[in-house]
């Protein structure tokens, strides 16, 4: 469970909940929200006249705004961060976990189809586009790599990483292939590659690829299509579900262009420049211009001691922060389960 934050300044009680009220009643209709509304909502509510009072003195401090003369409030970005950092988030239902679990099978033990189901079925209970960023494998080490036969003369190998992440690879011989050539393939990559960080043996590739190649002809090969696998784990590995949902929302109108940077390395960089295992960034505090009308909740996973991921949340700065802070860290959490028992962690 999320445990509920410090405020980010001290507002009286009544004041609070009444700014509490507005930012959840906006979140629901989207329209400026008044104080007839607000007197409706609160259980032994003051009069209209304080609440306007007080919508009057949240205004002042910057916690509301009040986009014509005569029309109601709507929260800014400050009074978004307290509304934030004061309402606590929990486990979901039962009966949402239940529903949750009747979506996700889980039964993938890839793990980029694992991030990319469990993406999915956050997309669709939350409404918001999703973005899924795969652990950075560079200081990641090589597990195991194994070798299978899928044709006469074509083997596939699987290269399995202590972050959780797995690349296959076909590749083809001049020669048949049989059992014994296969261990022979396995017992000379893995000698080479276990336990060697994936950066480090992507600049000792074409020395060691040198000299297998002039000692050994029949492995160099193997050890050429290793190599491609490794590269090919190190490129940006991120996903994206639900592109469609960015575009219903009118308050978000660069949908085009955060979905094309969500897929760039410098939106893995960004993610990723944070210590925090749960980060909000509301409009323009993610300091990245085309996220300036849009809210990003980012939750990270972790897959190894060393290694983490994330899924993010990318939809309105009116998005039901609870309802989606409480599913995203419960999808994480089924993450951290399936990767740890593929891990045996």
């Amino acid at each position: 469970m999320l445990k509920k934050k410090v405020r980010l300044l001290d507002l009286k009680s009544r004041t609070l909940k009444i700014l509490i009220s507005i930012v959840e009643r906006y979140i629901q209709t989207g329209r400026p929200v008044g104080s007839k509304a607000i007197y409706e909502l609160l259980e032994d509510s003051p009069s209209p006249s304080t609440i306007r009072n007080e919508m009057a003195s949240l205004t002042a401090m910057g916690f509301l705004e009040q986009p014509h003369v005569s029309s109601g409030r709507v929260p800014s970005i400050n009074g978004y961060k307290v509304y934030i950092n004061n309402i606590p988030y929990g486990d979901i239902s039962e009966t949402e976990k239940n529903y949750i679990y009747g979506m996700f099978s889980g039964s993938s033990f890839d793990p980029e189809s694992v991030l990319r189901e469990a993406s999915e079925v956050l997309s669709k209970i939350t409404n918001c586009t999703i973005v899924f960023a795969a652990p950075p494998v560079g200081d990641s080490l090589v597990r195991e790599v194994k070798f299978i036969k899928i044709g006469k003369r074509t083997p596939m190998l699987i290269l399995i990483t202590s972050s959780g992440m797995v690349q296959n690879q076909i590749f083809n011989c001049d020669f048949d292939i049989n059992d014994d050539i296969l261990h022979m393939f396995e017992k000379s990559v893995n000698e080479e590659f276990r336990n060697r960080k994936i950066k480090d043996l992507l600049l000792d590739a074409n020395k060691i690829i040198f000299n297998k190649d002039s000692k050994d002809i029949i492995i160099t090969s193997a050890f050429k299509a290793s190599f491609s696998a490794v590269k090919k784990i190190c490129q940006n590995r991120v996903g994206v579900e639900g592109k469609k949902r960015l575009f219903q929302f009118q308050e978000v109108p660069r949908a085009f262009e955060i979905l094309n940077f969500v897929e760039e390395e410098d939106f893995s960089k960004f993610i990723f420049s944070s210590s925090s295992k749960i980060k909000v960034y509301l409009g323009n505090d993610s300091k990245i211009d085309i996220f300036s009308e849009c809210s990003v909740v980012v939750e990270k996973y972790r897959v190894s001691e060393l290694n983490e991921g994330a899924i993010i949340v990318v939809g309105p700065v009116r998005m039901n922060y609870p309802d989606v802070i409480s599913k995203l860290d419960y999808i994480v959490r089924i993450i951290e389960g399936i990767f740890s028992a593929f891990l045996n962690l």
